[in-house]
């Protein structure tokens, strides 16, 4: 009777133990499936990730057309509306232009060429009367911005406050809108890297939103 005891412990034991690692394994591997789906789930969110899901976004993609009514009086928009530079006196900080169309609906993707100018703002806004951005927007503005005298820094403006960004030097820009999901992208369009994204919800009808600043006299190009 004893003897038969002890061969009874001995294989619960060997049983708990087997059920132990198998257990465990499971927990590890679902664990590492719900650290991949969140990668995968916030990779779609933040990143192209493949071929297929830029072309997804460039799909998107829209004429924008400068509207000249709405620049600043130190602006001068191109006839086709596809380029601004300053060539006033400095009297705004962030001069600035809307683009013609607004949007309460839909994907939408354009591309500016800031090329090597140091102070300039991209974005959207709620705000059609206006035309000059506030050094320190609030209600109405999703915006990158980079400026010579933050050290030639590119800072992510909105009303939740700015955020510096880290990257290399981006020359060309590509801005992708989901209005829907309440979603303001930021990309190099060269190299299609991924570099902010805005999330929440947009009030009513936003603007593509325009500034080359108040220094030099490059310009910015739409496409």
């Amino acid at each position: 009777m004893l003897l038969h005891f002890k061969c009874f412990l001995c294989f619960s034991f060997l049983d708990f133990e087997e059920f132990r690692r198998k257990t465990s394994k499971t927990m590890c591997d679902r664990l590492a499936e719900t650290s991949d789906v969140r990668q995968k789930q916030e990779g779609k969110i933040l990143t192209p990730g493949s071929t297929a899901e830029w072309k997804t976004i460039t799909d998107a993609h829209v004429n924008v057309t400068l509207d000249p009514s709405t620049a600043n009086l130190s602006l001068t928009v191109s006839e086709d509306g596809s380029e601004v530079k300053f060539t006033g006196k400095r009297s705004a900080e962030w001069p600035s232009v809307l683009g013609r169309e607004g949007f309460t609906s839909g994907r939408h993707y354009w591309e500016v060429v800031v090329g090597e100018k140091e102070n300039w703002v991209l974005g959207v806004s709620t705000h059609r009367d206006e035309k000059s951005i506030p050094e320190k927007p609030e209600e109405g503005y999703w915006l990158v911005r980079r400026a010579k005298k933050f050290s030639k820094s590119y800072t992510a403006v909105s009303q939740s406050g700015d955020q510096i960004l880290k990257l290399e030097v981006c020359k060309v820009w590509g801005v992708y809108l989901d209005w829907k999901e309440g979603r303001l992208s930021f990309y190099n369009a060269e190299t299609k890297v991924h570099i902010h994204t805005f999330e929440g919800s947009f009030p009513g009808q936003v603007y593509p939103i325009f500034s080359p600043g108040s220094k030099g006299s490059r310009s910015l190009i739409i496409h």
